[in-house]
């Protein structure tokens, strides 16, 4: 997956929705593990990193739940 996040990353700065070192992350909607998209740009969103945590956070834990 790190060369999808790498590209989602590219893509989004190509598009202007993000900046080199601007303290952001590109989000992917629906988790690609749940079967969203890597190419589409509608399944990407910028978030600030301290958001993009705590959804990783939030994700774990109802993962860890679930078992």
């Amino acid at each position: 997956f790190p060369v999808t996040i790498h590209a989602a990353r590219r893509k989004m700065i190509s598009l202007g929705k993000a900046k080199r070192n601007d303290g952001t992350n590109v989000d992917h909607v629906k988790a690609l593990d749940s079967g969203g998209s890597g190419r589409s740009v509608r399944n990407l969103k910028v978030v600030s990193a301290k958001a993009n945590a705590m959804k990783e956070v939030r994700c774990k834990r109802s993962q860890k739940g679930n078992n």
